[in-house]
């Protein structure tokens, strides 16, 4: 799958008039050539994709073997260049570009000191990607779509264990970051890579913060809990959001909880090929308006989902149509300082008839414990 990625790729150079694209992102360079390191900040790889003939990639030699029995390079698609001890990843991209005149470049990975760097070595135009790969990935191949489902279903799976283990248990013992901790375990229990990112965990007024870190408070009865969680499965992450209540509701909960479900509903029915995300996130305002409840929404509908947790589409960003083969998320939320917050997500996918949601775990009442 590598090699027609590579090849999209390409005849997108040759519309562009541009000799190679030098790609230094993490994600991007997993996307096209299969390879990751161990860190998520560090410069572990470049890789040169040039308009005619074989990708390059560049590595250490620490990670010579591992990029040797990339499946990419088996089949010929990608060839190896490694570092010397002493050498850089500049100097070494400089020799292999050395005779093209312009380069793409991904302007927002790198940092300031490797744009000098490069542009001491060479002659060449650069120009700004404007995020060209990331637009390129926002349509998910018949193989992404697999792992994304997989990465999915584990998740939803994640939640329903962490369902049970509180019906189960004294909850009020446990701490958020106990359950963040039971959640992370679990998704290794059930073959998932870890998480996509530090799963939510709000109780209480907490639950009024839409991106929170769990902390040592413990979980309190007759009071919110939310739960925002993502394992990831061979790269790709999932996405889930549900709001719980520990004890009995009141009606004034019970009430906000069925404002954001029908929010959630409502917005998913509007999703198809060729709708604007920006006009989605719009009608999910309009409809809180109605209640005089958007002021306590305070953040977008949704989000792109695939290598990374928010990636392309986003409502209102560059070219945010949506099109057949995208996934990403719906996840309206109503947040009152200083009391609580709700907010239902699900990840859903473009296809040829409509949309699918491939979300599986139940939002239609207030799960109460």
């Amino acid at each position: 799958m590598n090699s027609q990625r590579i090849q999209n790729l390409q005849t997108k150079l040759d519309t562009l008039d541009v000799g190679a694209f030098i790609i230094t992102n993490t994600e991007n360079i997993y996307y096209y050539t299969g390879f990751k390191g161990i860190s998520e900040k560090g410069r572990e790889a470049m890789v040169v994709v040039p308009k005619v003939g074989k990708v390059t990639l560049i590595v250490p030699r620490m990670y010579e073997l591992q990029a040797q029995n990339l499946n990419s390079v088996q089949n010929n698609t990608i060839s190896i260049e490694v570092l010397d001890k002493s050498e850089s990843f500049i100097n070494k991209l400089s020799k292999i570009v050395s005779s093209i005149s312009k380069f793409l470049m991904e302007e927002y990975d790198l940092n300031i000191e490797e744009y000098n760097k490069l542009k001491e070595k060479l002659e060449g135009e650069f120009i700004k990607s404007d995020k060209l790969l990331y637009k390129l990935r926002s349509i998910k191949d018949t193989e992404e779509m697999k792992l994304i489902k997989k990465a999915v279903w584990l998740t939803d799976l994640t939640f329903e264990k962490i369902v049970d283990f509180l019906q189960t248990n004294d909850y009020t013992k446990f701490t958020e970051i106990d359950i963040a901790e039971k959640i992370r375990s679990i998704s290794f229990e059930l073959g998932g890579e870890g998480l996509s990112f530090r799963p939510i965990v709000a109780c209480t007024k907490a639950s009024a913060q839409p991106h929170y870190l769990p902390r040592s408070q413990k979980l309190q009865k007759n009071s919110i809990l939310l739960i925002d969680l993502g394992v990831k499965y061979k790269g790709y992450g999932g996405d889930l959001t549900r709001t719980l209540f520990l004890g009995r509701a009141d009606k004034e909960v019970k009430s906000t909880f069925k404002y954001v479900l029908h929010c959630n509903e409502k917005c998913i029915d509007l999703c198809k090929s060729g709708v604007k995300f920006s006009s989605i996130q719009k009608k999910a305002v309009e409809y809180f308006g109605k209640y005089g409840l958007e002021e306590y929404f305070i953040h977008s509908i949704g989000h792109g989902l695939g290598l990374d947790e928010h990636e392309f589409p986003f409502p209102g960003g560059i070219d945010d149509e949506l099109r057949e083969g995208m996934v990403f998320t719906i996840e309206p939320g109503l947040y009152f300082p200083d009391k609580y917050g709700i907010r239902i997500e699900d990840v859903l996918i473009i296809s040829k008839n409509g949309v699918e949601v491939i979300s599986n775990q139940t939002k239609q009442i207030l799960l109460e414990i």
